[in-house]
């Protein structure tokens, strides 16, 4: 539409400058016909362009002297001239004035445009009102989001939007803002919507002069709802942080960044003696243990630093009355939305008591393993001293006795019951056998003659003699030297492995290794047997029923040494049982010598 009648009244001034260009050809009336042209100058002020005015003034100057120069003649040409210049002069000023007067008209029609742009597409809510809070505008942001039309809203008090607890405060605002023009005010109210919901605004006030020189009010305002939602929120869960803080059985304390407590509740203050405002301020090198301190500042600084984000130790605190008390201390990280610093949520746990039930379990566990191991050590010393009352005395008369029978049977030839004799020398010789294997069960002098590796060789050619299965044995030529009670705990593991898999796994192959490595004498037995479940035969062991596994653990921890197995049903069995070596100074060489064979 503009660009339309900007092209009509471009038309119209041609022609008019045209048309009084031929009256002034044409007639010889002069400086009238010439005065005509203010006309054109003086419409050409409803142009868009500010400098219509004076273009047309020039268009007017140039057909003012081309008339002149093709008048008719009868005029006086000296006060023709002068007409002419005067009327072109004046040509000019009036369109300098014009051209300077629609400059400013423009500019304030582009700055109320721009104004009612913003006014319109704010996103904000904006509202103009008189002096007596009536809306005189409202833009669409404001009324859509109070649910109304924009005509709804137009010429009622504003008062009425708002909720009946805040009109009052609101009108205080308002008067404050009339009473200081040029100051913007600030307040936050509840506004209502047109369907009853209720809504929280920041509302910015300021008096302004409308065009008839009355005073306004601007306002501007913006839902923050969502953040007085978040703000309620936020101070709901700061209240539940706080009654769970402070009602918490377990010892809490909040450290910053430089290990200061914020803040501790009261069965922290209870555990260390201390007042909260005795605590406040103070870092934990107030209470912790000095043997203990520089290990909880190191796991602090690596928390601080953001190597971890949590940990937990246990420590000594001493209390204000000078009482030491164990404590588990668990640290988290909470971190902070306005500060870059995290701080250290400690869960503090008095654990004195159970402590001290611990080192009353130690004791009585130590105890239980001396005894174990003394149990153990007069097992062997009586498996050794009777083995060697069975061999030295029961089996030197047996053999003496075999020895007389014999000598009986061949010098004397009237013997009354021959085959009673020679029974007799049969039976003295099956149990002259039982006694040896007796003997060698109780405690092979194998192992103590030649070492373990020999010793194991021999058993697994005893026990598997009549058993169906393979058995591939490898042994280091030269095995680490261990103590003695090493040696017998491997050769029982042994046994009780060996006599496990020839009456439960129904194995094929079993593979024996003893073998030497820098940090252990290692034996491994694995079998391709039918397997079990780990998990239960503990179970069995624990109760009573099955104490085997248990056995093999006991006599390895016993001796210092380390006992694993694993199996599966159908998946086989592997046993395997580590001793350290002795120090190079306590190795003598008869003992590398019988370690080795």
């Amino acid at each position: 539409m503009p660009t339309r009648v900007t092209k009509g009244l471009g038309s119209l001034l041609l022609l008019l400058l045209l048309a009084i260009f031929v009256l002034d050809r044409l007639t010889s009336v002069g400086i009238a016909v010439v005065l005509l042209y203010f006309l054109p100058i003086t419409l050409s002020y409803r142009a868009l362009n500010p400098h219509a005015p004076l273009l047309t003034a020039g268009a007017a100057t140039l057909l003012t002297i081309l008339g002149y120069a093709l008048a008719p003649g009868g005029a006086s040409p000296d006060y023709a001239v002068f007409n002419r210049a005067l009327a072109a002069a004046l040509f000019w000023v009036i369109a300098w004035f014009l051209a300077k007067v629609r400059q400013v008209e423009l500019a304030r029609s582009t700055e109320d445009a721009r104004f009612r742009a913003f006014f319109e597409d704010a996103p904000t809510m904006c509202f103009t009102l008189d002096a007596e809070g009536s809306v005189l505008s409202v833009n669409r942001s404001g009324a859509e989001q109070l649910g109304y039309q924009i005509g709804e809203l137009l010429g009622r008090p504003v008062f009425g939007v708002f909720h009946p607890d805040d009109q009052a405060i609101v009108r205080q605002g308002l008067a404050a803002c009339l009473a200081n023009p040029g100051l913007v005010m600030e307040w936050v109210r509840r506004k209502t919507r047109k369907d009853g919901t209720m809504l929280w605004v920041q509302e910015f006030g300021r008096a302004i002069h409308g065009a008839d020189g009355r005073p306004m009010l601007l306002i501007v305002c913006q839902d923050i709802t969502a953040r007085i939602n978040a703000e309620a929120a936020l101070r709901d869960s700061e209240e539940r942080f706080r009654r769970l803080f402070d009602g918490a059985q377990l010892g809490l304390c909040l450290v910053d960044e430089r290990k200061h407590f914020l803040r501790v509740n009261r069965a922290f203050c209870a555990l260390t003696g201390y007042a909260e405002e005795e605590l406040i301020g103070q870092t934990y090198a107030l209470m912790t243990h000095p043997d203990d301190l520089q290990a909880n500042l190191a796991l602090t600084d690596q928390f601080l630093r953001g190597d971890i984000d949590q940990y937990s130790l246990e420590t000594r605190y001493i209390t204000k009355q000078g009482q030491c008390r164990w404590v588990s201390v668990s640290a988290n990280r909470i971190k902070q939305p306005t500060n870059t610093h995290s701080l250290l949520l400690a869960v503090v746990e008095d654990i004195t008591d159970r402590k001290a039930a611990e080192d009353v379990v130690r004791v009585s566990e130590e105890r239980l393993r001396r005894l174990s191991h003394l149990l153990l050590e007069t097992q062997e010393n009586e498996r050794r001293t009777i083995a060697r009352d069975l061999h030295d005395a029961v089996g030197q008369n047996l053999s003496a006795l075999k020895l007389t029978l014999s000598s009986l049977q061949r010098s004397s030839e009237n013997i009354q019951h021959p085959d009673l004799l020679a029974e007799s020398i049969e039976c003295t010789d099956q149990l002259l056998r039982q006694i040896r294997d007796l003997s060698l069960d109780l405690r092979p002098s194998v192992l103590d003659d030649f070492g373990l590796g020999p010793a194991v060789q021999w058993y697994l050619d005893r026990a598997t003699a009549h058993a169906d299965v393979t058995v591939d044995y490898s042994c280091d030529p030269v095995l680490p030297a261990v103590t003695q009670e090493a040696q017998i705990a491997c050769f029982r593991i042994l046994q009780e492995a060996v006599t496990n898999c020839l009456r439960h796994a129904r194995a094929g192959r079993l593979t024996v290794v003893l073998r030497g490595t820098p940090t252990a004498l290692e034996l491994t037995l694995v079998d391709d047997g039918v397997g079990f479940d780990v998990e239960a035969a503990w179970g069995g062991a624990t109760s009573g029923r099955s104490m085997g596994l248990l056995t093999m653990r006991e006599r390895a921890e016993l001796a210092g040494g380390r006992w694993s197995i694993r199996s599966a049903p159908g998946r086989g069995t592997e046993v395997q049982v580590s001793f350290p070596p002795l120090p190079a100074a306590a190795v003598s060489p008869s003992s590398s010598d019988r370690s080795s064979g």
